[in-house]
């Protein structure tokens, strides 16, 4: 109730503090009030229209004029944990962020996946940034996909391949009396990142007492695949084979000295 004399509003102006629903309070925040300084406070509303502001600010995000970020708490320095921003900046309380959608993973370092224009891996010595050159990128660009930087990922094996990144080199074991050739790159093999598996080295049959010089690499094959393989001595008919149980073989002659370098590229897929 208005005192006499005293109303309410005078032309357009509130000349009381405050306009509010009986229920209001401020902490917590309960029903609404209009404040003569313009601040509004509402602890639920429902809109028909638009609703036009510079800035929301929640108890864990802020969307304003650089973007929307998201805390893991009350936002504050070291818990930006998301962002989507049209450019890279630092927020109110220190955060540096990205631009476009980001996720980081705040501490000493600090670690920011981007999803602008790929998937980038970055590093920041702490939350306040700057984020430098990826860990890790992947792009895209005319409907193909490019790694842009180095990948280490566990060594594949032919129970669980890896066809991110090439697996190690594993020196064979070689039979029948083969041994590595002194002085020359050993007999070896690794998983390739197409998944074909790899083979190399020098090896020398002076001593072997037939003709496969590798029972086998854990992998099997639909059909025999012959690869590259030279004897030293000239012997043009040689060549090397891999057979469907896996064994590696020197065909081509009957008798064996030595060395003889090999390189292919075995498929265990093929048929």
């Amino acid at each position: 109730m208005t005192t006499p004399g005293k109303p309410i509003t005078g032309g357009t102006a509130l000349r009381i503090p405050a306009v509010a629903s009986p229920n209001f309070t401020l902490s917590p925040l309960a029903g609404w009030a209009l404040m003569q300084d313009g601040s509004f406070y509402a602890a639920d509303a429902t809109v028909s229209g638009d609703v036009t502001a510079t800035a929301f600010d929640g108890t864990d995000f802020v969307i304003n004029e650089y973007g929307g970020f998201f805390y893991s708490g009350t936002p504050a320095f070291g818990n930006l944990i998301a962002s989507i921003a049209p450019a890279a900046g630092t927020d109110a309380y220190g955060n540096a962020y990205l631009e476009g959608p980001a996720a980081y993973n705040p501490g000493s370092p600090s670690v920011a996946t981007s999803l602008f224009g790929g998937i980038s891996l970055l590093e920041a010595a702490n939350p306040g940034g700057p984020y430098w050159d990826p860990l890790f990128a992947l792009t895209y660009n005319g409907g193909a996909a490019s790694l842009d930087s180095p990948f280490n990922s566990t060594a594949g094996t032919a129970a669980n391949p890896t066809v991110v990144t090439t697996d190690t080199w594993h020196a064979m074991t070689l039979a029948n009396g083969w041994a590595h050739q002194a002085g020359n790159q050993i007999a070896q093999y690794r998983l390739a990142a197409d998944g074909d598996i790899e083979v190399r080295g020098a090896i020398n049959g002076s001593a072997a007492t037939a003709a496969t010089f590798c029972s086998g690499l854990g992998y099997t094959f639909g059909a025999v695949q012959q690869f590259w393989c030279q004897q030293t001595s000239g012997n043009a008919a040689v060549y090397a084979q891999a057979t469907t149980g896996g064994a590696l073989e020197i065909a081509g002659e009957a008798s064996f000295s030595g060395p003889y370098v090999f390189w292919g590229k075995l498929s265990p897929s093929a048929s």
